[in-house]
């Protein structure tokens, strides 16, 4: 049994990309998930930031390297697996990440930094610049973290 995993949120910081001697890559990152509610008792609007660690592997990770950082908005598709470590005092623990395994760039902030004669490694992955729907009301702002 597989468990999918769908999540869109914003980078909580630039992507940290481990090279390997083969060329290989691992990139791993936080992603914040909001949400928001209206109290019902008081009609006092709320919100709640759930932070997700995630990891990606291979092409995906110089994707991520080259195009994502801190803010960057993003739909990961994975699933959530773990890992068992044992801390500095010797207690075994078990910590959680999202394995991601494709993503939708839902906007492309680092997109102007990169020179236009670059190569994009994966065109697959979003578009080069984001127009809201002509239908849609434009983002007031409100579902921007605070970072």
């Amino acid at each position: 049994m597989r468990n999918d995993v769908l999540l869109v949120g914003r980078l909580g910081g630039n992507p940290k990309v481990t090279t390997f001697g083969d060329g290989s890559k691992v990139a791993e990152f936080s992603l914040a998930t909001d949400q928001k509610w209206k109290d019902r008792n008081t009609g006092e609007r709320k919100s709640k930031t759930t932070w997700h660690r995630v990891k990606c592997y291979r092409g995906l990770a110089g994707v991520v390297e080259q195009y994502l950082g801190k803010g960057s908005k993003i739909l990961a598709k994975g699933s959530y697996l773990n890992e068992t470590y044992t801390d500095k005092n010797g207690v075994e623990r078990r910590s959680f990440f999202l394995r991601m395994e494709d993503m939708d760039m839902l906007d492309m902030r680092k997109r102007d930094a990169r020179p236009e004669d670059t190569p994009m490694t994966a065109e697959r992955y979003g578009p080069t610049t984001f127009e809201p729907a002509p239908d849609k009301k434009e983002d007031d702002g409100s579902n921007d973290l605070p970072f």
